[in-house]
């Protein structure tokens, strides 16, 4: 799982590798940045998803 800022620039890997099926929780520590709206990426198997998030503090 990563996190991309608008202009599509990398700012976070939460996660690399493999995971057994299932839910889990991953943390996005965002002290270090600004509010705004972030995007992230999953792969898990075929399946790319993106989606957007709101990060205000």
């Amino acid at each position: 799982m990563k996190v991309y800022n608008l202009i599509g620039q990398e700012v976070a890997t939460l996660f690399e590798g493999q995971k057994s099926a299932g839910v889990h929780r991953l943390t996005f520590d965002a002290r270090s940045r600004t509010s705004g709206v972030y995007i992230y990426r999953v792969q898990a198997g075929k399946a790319d998803i993106v989606r957007r998030m709101m990060l205000v503090k």
